[in-house]
């Protein structure tokens, strides 16, 4: 599960922007924290039912086109679904490679009411702002919001003001379209920044006002987020010192693939119970901690391989239904997909490492990711190792 960058935005005398926007009614009370329960769950963006069991039934994952025991489900659980497929009967996914068959004795499905998605379109309005599709998105660091909020970021500054998203006027309709387009902006520099720098660990959110000046909330304190810088360069440096320099870039590429599946557990009870740490999304998860969720695994594998001078890409997009990230790695001059995550078993296996999605195509990985081709490289075939 990948962490969404949350940016509130304040307008001077306007809260509710134009055409588009859900009505204020239906959001009243709806914030980009806000939980949206759902009996015993919190609705989460993707999900599109629920499962409550009935009576003790058996979780599986899928292996090679076959299903493995995980463990037993007790009656009165409910769980998230994200996705519902024929195979074996019938089965509902509950992210994560992990699946319960359909079998209305054992488990009750049911779906969200209308009520209930409204209110979490409103919160996520409110974490990711509005997008305009027509809007050009090609946010470049020569405009300078980049490093500015780069610069922010990495020295942990609580306020900065940019002048350039500063609006100075009391034309309602043209501070509307103004607003709209900066917020944009800052959306998309922000999500830019998130994706090429994953030694940033601590971000948590922005908040914009129309007057120009930005707030900034992290998840730790500029001292201990020092302390933790400190362990994770002793961490990554001890990493990168261990890999042979006489190594080819494909055994480079699977080193740190292996290194992070067998030495990271998926951080799957905290994502059931909706407490995941904002460790679990970053590299300090993976390299100090040990647990996390995919944006964890696939900012560190960027991260390593850049050590290495490999080329890689952090995507953004959707796996089995629900929002997820991994990897785009260059060798030889072509580019393929990683997905460490899902080559670690769940539940953690000790000392087993998957290589379902290491080094594949585009065709491969559409079977279960979604992402925007035409924002990253092609890549053509699967990797061949000779």
């Amino acid at each position: 599960m990948k962490k969404l960058i949350i940016v509130i935005a304040t307008l001077s005398f306007l809260l509710v922007g134009n055409s588009g926007v859900m009505a204020t009614s239906s959001c009243e009370g709806v914030g980009p924290d806000t939980n949206i329960w759902w009996g015993k769950l919190k609705l989460r963006d993707g999900q599109i039912g629920k499962v409550t069991v009935k009576q003790a039934i058996n979780l599986w994952t899928r292996e090679n086109n076959k299903l493995v025991f995980s463990r037993i489900l007790q009656p009165g659980e409910e769980y998230s679904v994200y996705r519902y497929d024929e195979k074996f009967g019938g089965q509902y996914g509950l992210g994560a490679n992990l699946w319960v068959t359909k079998n209305p004795v054992n488990i009750t499905y049911t779906t969200p009411s209308k009520k209930k998605i409204e209110r979490l379109a409103c919160k996520q309005q409110a974490q990711n702002g509005r997008t305009g599709a027509n809007h050009p998105s090609v946010i470049t660091k020569e405009k300078g919001l980049y490093a500015v909020l780069l610069d922010t970021i990495q020295n942990v500054k609580d306020k900065v003001t940019i002048q350039s998203l500063a609006i100075k006027t009391n034309d309602r309709a043209i501070l509307d379209e103004q607003f709209s387009k900066n917020f944009i902006e800052l959306s998309k520099t922000l999500e830019q920044i998130n994706a090429e720098n994953p030694e940033i660990f601590y971000y948590r959110g922005t908040h914009y006002k129309s007057n120009g000046e930005l707030t900034f909330t992290y998840s730790h304190t500029p001292s201990d987020v020092q302390k933790m810088r400190q362990e994770l360069d002793t961490k990554i440096k001890a990493i990168i010192e261990s890999i042979d320099t006489n190594l080819s870039n494909y055994e480079k590429v699977k080193k740190v693939h292996d290194y992070i599946v067998l030495t990271s557990e998926y951080d799957y009870q905290n994502l059931l119970s909706n407490t995941l740490p904002s460790e679990s999304y970053s590299i300090y998860g993976v390299l100090v901690k040990n647990v996390a969720v995919c944006d964890g695994y696939s900012k560190t594998m960027n991260l390593l391989l850049s050590k290495l001078g490999i080329e890689a890409k952090y995507i953004s997009g959707m796996g089995d239904g629900i929002p997820h990230s991994w990897n785009l790695v260059k060798l030889d001059g072509q580019w393929y997909h990683v997905d460490a995550t899902w080559n670690d078993p769940v539940p953690d296996r000790k000392g087993m490492v998957r290589y379902d999605y290491f080094l594949v195509s585009d065709e491969v990985m559409e079977e279960t990711h979604v992402w925007k081709k035409a924002s990253f490289p092609t890549a053509a075939k699967n990797y061949t190792h000779k």
